[in-house]
């Protein structure tokens, strides 16, 4: 059977982390069918256990993907791990898992970091970069963790240059105030 894996850690609060997943269910029009607070089976550590079903119609046949998504804090972070797998065989389910996990992945982190940031998702042209609004003062992180996971969303390919630029930017400027 095909599957794909990853974890994946947000610098964001346990609740905030539920919360995007659960709204990238809703937006994707996958069918959840758990959502439990697995903390007792964590020695007391919070921990919520999601599974989410698509159907995926290519070529007339129907490959749906089943997501297992296990959330977990830990510390200042919230470590997620990921497995989508796939009831049908061959190259092109695989590719349909990896593509199904990683665009999943990409809208979870997108989401995360406009409740954040304020950063959309979209790409922004020349003329719209400097003219974000990004308000990192809700959130509870320090600054120091703002700016490192500011890097990890730019290293990963989520926000262009001039995005990093202009949050990094942004970010600073609060230390003054």
């Amino acid at each position: 059977m095909p599957h794909s894996e990853q974890e994946q850690v947000f610098h964001a609060t346990f609740a905030d982390v539920v919360q995007a997943h659960r709204r990238i269910f809703i937006e994707r029009a996958l069918t959840c069918d758990l959502d439990e607070d697995a903390t007792d089976r964590n020695g007391g550590i919070p921990c919520q256990i999601l599974r989410a079903h698509e159907q995926e119609r290519l070529f007339s046949l129907a490959w749906p993907a089943t997501l297992l998504v296990a959330i977990s804090e830990s510390g200042d972070h919230s470590k997620v791990s990921y497995r989508v797998e796939n009831d049908s065989w061959g190259p092109i389910q695989q590719r349909h898992t990896d593509e199904f996990l990683r665009g999943f992945i990409a809208d979870v982190v997108a989401w995360i970091s406009n409740k954040m940031y304020g950063i959309t998702s979209t790409p922004p042209s020349p003329q719209t970069a400097p003219q974000q609004t990004i308000s990192a003062s809700s959130t509870k992180i320090s600054t120091i963790q703002q700016l490192q996971q500011l890097a990890e969303l730019k290293s990963q390919g989520f926000l262009t240059d001039a995005e990093f630029a202009v949050a990094k930017s942004r970010i600073i400027s609060k230390i003054d105030e």
